[in-house]
């Protein structure tokens, strides 16, 4: 769909999104630690943490061999954890015999063991180090020129490349600069000035959260106008305003009248930046609409939507391809951030072109190709192997499928039940079928609630298309209870919470009459009643005998989720010294008050001198030698 755009919104990079973004989210163990530390400790000019920078950026610490999974475009397979080339395929460098060349290793030993692999590569950076006459004190900016020349990228001046170029140190940089980062992996502080490194005017692009496009300028939301340089000029998508436009000049034909009805999923093998590279590449015969970068869901088009992209083969005529940066054995690449974008994308895809988003698949990551996957005929959004006539696996049995059809179709209207008792039945009602086709929320809810009964009494769904999702929870995030199909009932299920959710799907063809079921809400008795009853005091509780005794206490903080403040809700049973410490995914005190607590139920509201990023953290509540911890999560 090509549309009119006066106001663009550019995925969010690592740079912009430093309020926003999880870092638990994309920080992944690092199993290579000790075999790191020997290479720095061999080749001690060398900056702290560069290598971690490029195995991060590469591989995400994983020791890439030789039986991996090829990549479904043609992609050159890359090797170890510093994810060499060997054969660019007369596209790419072969920077794995580089390395060997100046490290004096041979490819043979490069290839056979990680740790070797990791020291070669040290000792090739430092024979750089000293051709560039640079040390561990230089600024950092000045090893550009190295980091490129131990890229398997092409060393092309074209527009293309160098986006391609920069794209790839942007992430290497950033890397190094994020605080997150430095502890996660043990690396000091540098300092980085990304715009001293890139210019500020690129990094707008390649760190893009808003830009705002007329027909003569760019301007960032700071208002500085972007100048085009010897990077790339990289433009808006004149399909979807998200995206940047790069596209790939020889890989994409005419679709000859063919209607687009469906969506391809893949991955790419390989990383964002490289992956933009070969889709320039002629001689790749391979290209993709869009690529998504996986630390941040930056979105680059390579193909308009209206032209026919090469990747999956004889489907491609009717099909739209989406690229994921990263490798679908390790589910490490697959990030939120990445979900998200990825998700937008899809919503504006279907839309552009009437594809129904409930024809997302739902079931279970699988390992093998289009035969292997048992689909239904009328899903139109789904995996390379999902295809016919394919035999790639790719996104793989890593991809949450159930995940991303829950995002892309985030958009629905929810039934709403408040009473404490009454009659549940599908959309046909007590004698009817439902629909094909169907989308239907269903929200079991009521202030106080202590627990929830679902008794059914009919059941009867397509078996292995249409399912019911019941939630422990009021969100389709929450907790699964159980997944029911065909004519296994859930039976009598008591929940313990305040609300629960019920998703129902059914497919494209085949409708069966549905259930029955019969509901109760419970509530507590007010406060001041009588017996072994659970008392409330807005969101905490305590847990009281016949006679007023107290048996236990529990602390809760609402809300959790929380933006900017959260209320701890307590009960006390004695006079005592209090301390809350809050601390971060990485285990870091951001907070800590002490205070003197009398005895009884303590309401107490939480709030912070210093913004937090968005995230999981610990609270822990100290009364004299006792603790406690809960899990909240900062939006």
């Amino acid at each position: 769909m090509k549309k009119t755009i006066t106001a663009l919104w550019l995925a969010g990079t690592f740079a912009c999104a430093t309020a926003r973004t999880a870092y638990t989210d994309i920080i992944t163990e690092n199993a290579f630690q000790e075999s790191f530390k020997k290479a720095y400790s061999k080749y001690p000019s060398l900056p702290s943490g560069i290598l971690e920078a490029v195995a991060f950026t590469q591989t995400r610490f994983q020791n890439l061999e030789k039986s991996s999974e090829p990549s479904c475009i043609g992609y050159p397979q890359a090797h170890g954890v510093m994810g060499l080339i060997e054969d660019g395929k007369n596209y790419f460098r072969n920077n794995l015999s580089y390395v060997a060349k100046l490290s004096g290793y041979t490819e043979t030993e490069l290839l056979s063991n990680a740790a070797t692999g990791i020291m070669a590569y040290a000792a090739a950076f430092s024979k750089l180090q000293s051709d560039y006459k640079l040390n561990a004190q230089s600024d950092l900016k000045n090893y550009k020129p190295l980091l490129i020349a131990l890229s398997e990228l092409p060393l092309s001046t074209d527009p293309e490349n160098d986006f391609a170029i920069n794209a790839h140190l942007y992430q290497i940089y950033y890397f190094l600069s994020v605080p997150e980062f430095q502890t996660a992996y043990h690396f000091k502080n540098h300092r980085v000035n990304l715009s001293d490194i890139f210019g500020a005017e690129n990094l707008k692009v390649l760190s893009a959260s808003k830009v705002y496009i007329t027909e003569t300028n760019i301007e960032g939301d700071n208002g500085a106008a972007y100048k085009v340089t010897n990077a790339a000029a990289s433009v808006a998508s004149a399909d979807y305003g998200p995206a940047i436009w790069n596209p790939t000049t020889c890989n994409f034909s005419s679709r000859a009248g063919t209607a687009i009805t469906a969506i391809a999923i893949h991955d790419v093998e390989g990383t964002y930046a490289g992956c933009i590279s070969w889709f320039k590449n002629c001689t790749a015969n391979a290209s993709a609409h869009y690529v998504i970068r996986s630390s941040d869901g930056q979105i680059t088009q390579m193909v308009l939507e209206a032209d026919k992209a090469w990747h999956i083969g004889s489907e491609n005529p009717y099909t739209l391809g989406i690229e994921h940066e990263g490798y679908s054995n390790n589910a490490a690449w697959y990030t939120n951030a990445m979900y998200n974008a990825s998700a937008l994308l899809v919503k504006d895809m279907c839309t552009s072109h009437s594809i129904n988003s409930l024809r997302t698949f739902y079931g279970p990551g699988c390992s093998g190709s289009s035969a292997q996957c048992g689909i239904g005929a009328c899903t139109k959004v789904k995996g390379h192997q999902m295809y016919p006539n394919q035999t790639h696996t790719d996104p793989g049995p890593n991809w949450n499928w159930d995940k991303y059809y829950r995002l892309i179709n985030s958009t629905y209207t929810g039934i709403n039940y408040t009473s404490a008792t009454g009659t549940f039945y599908d959309s046909g009602g007590s004698a009817g079928n439902y629909t094909n086709d169907e989308r239907k929320i269903y929200r079991f809810t009521r202030p106080g609630a202590t627990s929830i009964k679902l008794s059914f009494t009919q059941f009867s769904l397509e078996s292995g298309y249409d399912y019911m999702f019941i939630h422990n929870g009021g969100k389709t995030m929450s907790p699964v209870v159980g997944k029911y199909s065909g004519t296994t009932s859930p039976g009598v299920l008591t929940i313990s919470n305040d609300t629960v959710l019920i998703d129902f799907r059914s497919d494209c063809a085949t409708v069966m009459a549905g259930w029955a079921a019969n509901y109760t809400i419970t509530v507590p008795p007010a406060i001041g009643g009588s017996g072994n009853a659970t008392y409330y005091t807005g969101t905490a509780r305590m847990r009281a005998g016949a006679n007023g005794e107290i048996l236990s206490t529990e602390a809760e903080v609402f809300p959790n989720p929380f933006t900017n403040n959260f209320t701890l809700n307590l009960f006390i049973p004695e006079n005592t010294s209090l301390t809350l410490s809050l601390r971060d995914a990485l285990g870091r005190e951001v907070m800590q008050e002490r205070m003197d607590a009398e005895a009884g139920w303590l309401s107490k509201e939480v709030g912070f001198t210093q913004e937090l990023k968005s995230g999981i953290y610990w609270l822990q509540i100290k009364t004299g030698e006792n603790s406690m911890y809960k899990k909240v999560i900062k939006e």
